[in-house]
């Protein structure tokens, strides 16, 4: 008779019952969509982001594109498709019961157009782009892999993830801090597109951010961000652009009008003179409004315009003396309603709150 090899019995490493000390935690890649999503609804709030970008790269320049006319007449389409589709299936639904194949009561007709839904999800054609392009210091490849893809890198932090970090290479007060601004293309767009290149190198570095592919990975440690170069390129070049495609048309819905006022509030504090913002061509200005009153009462609109602030500090339990420049500015009470009313608090040349009530 043969021998047999019996193999030892394995013990589970959790007996049936036994309730473990530890649960894993999933961390699905449809986040980084979500993320996008959710935090930035618009094309002008996205564009925003991408603008801070710019400031924190020591850019003195940045120009954006938006095909705004392209992008009217293929909303128009969609809907109209939509409609038309919409439309079909409601006329098909009433020839099925004409035909004794849907017994239904007699409806009246419709009073209102009905919904259609999926104008909302619509996309726009891929050559349809937004493009937001600067003049800052770019990235190598390796600084796209360490600085850029890491979901929420704490840019201010040192190496003992202090919070201490607070200005840029250049000597500007960051804008950035969460790490996130990378997936706002995705409020507006399917694909996000990263040109950059740092001065000196003769090669840039391009990443494509396609929805699917973060959506689609499973995991958040399986999203692989395809990569390709550019080589033979000028050394003295530098910068980095960032091209939206497949647009939402959902997320595109407003009008020229509405995102230079969402750029240009966004950005208020910030003298055109050192940074520049162009949008198709035209230099956006950031006039201060007529105060009717202004703290320190020796100030006046023109010299806060020039850069003029207050100097102050406060003492920081633990930490020690903070110093910081202000003024306070108060509007006419006969300026805007709604959602113009309250305090507006900007910090670091940025928009940070408001308009809150108080």
């Amino acid at each position: 008779m043969d021998q047999q090899t019996i193999e030892p019995e394995l013990e589970p490493t959790i007996c049936m019952g036994e309730r473990p000390d530890q649960l894993p935690m999933a961390i699905q890649s449809g986040i980084l969509k979500s993320l996008g999503i959710n935090l930035y609804t618009n094309l002008g709030k996205v564009i925003v982001e991408f603008i801070a970008n710019a400031y924190d790269a020591d850019a003195d320049h940045v120009w954006i594109s938006i095909p705004h006319e392209r992008i009217a007449e293929e909303r128009a389409r969609a809907k109209a498709e939509g409609d038309a589709a919409t439309a079909a299936a409601e006329a098909a639904a009433v020839g099925q019961g004409d035909l004794g194949l849907i017994e239904a009561p007699a409806m009246p007709p419709p009073t209102h157009t009905p919904l259609n839904l999926e104008a909302l999800f619509e996309t726009l054609p891929a050559d349809v782009q937004v493009v937001i392009e600067d003049d800052g210091h770019g990235m190598t490849w390796e600084e796209v892999r360490d600085r850029f893809l890491p979901l929420n890198r704490q840019r201010r932090a040192d190496l003992k993830g202090r919070e201490v970090v607070l200005t840029s290479p250049g000597g500007r007060f960051v804008m950035g801090r969460k790490g996130v601004g990378k997936l706002a293309g995705f409020g507006a767009a399917l694909t996000v597109e990263v040109w950059t290149k740092r001065k000196g190198d003769t090669s840039a570095t391009i990443i494509t951010l396609a929805d699917e592919d973060l959506n689609h990975a499973g995991s958040i440690h399986n999203v692989r961000v395809p990569v390709r170069y550019e080589d033979d390129l000028d050394p003295d070049k530098q910068g980095t652009r960032v091209t939206l495609s497949r647009l939402k048309a959902d997320a595109t819905r407003d009008t020229m009008e509405r995102i230079r006022k969402v750029i240009t509030k966004s950005f208020h504090a910030i003298r055109p003179d050192d940074f520049s913002i162009k949008v198709n061509g035209d230099r956006l200005e950031f006039e201060l409004p007529e105060y009717e009153f202004v703290f320190p009462t020796e100030f006046t609109r023109e010299s806060i315009a020039a850069g003029a602030r207050q100097q102050a500090s406060v003492v920081v339990p633990g930490v020690g003396n903070l110093s910081f420049s202000y003024y306070v500015g108060f509007l006419p009470r006969s300026h805007g309603g709604g959602e113009e009313r309250g305090a507006t608090i900007y910090c670091n040349n940025r928009l940070a709150a408001g308009p809150a009530l108080f």
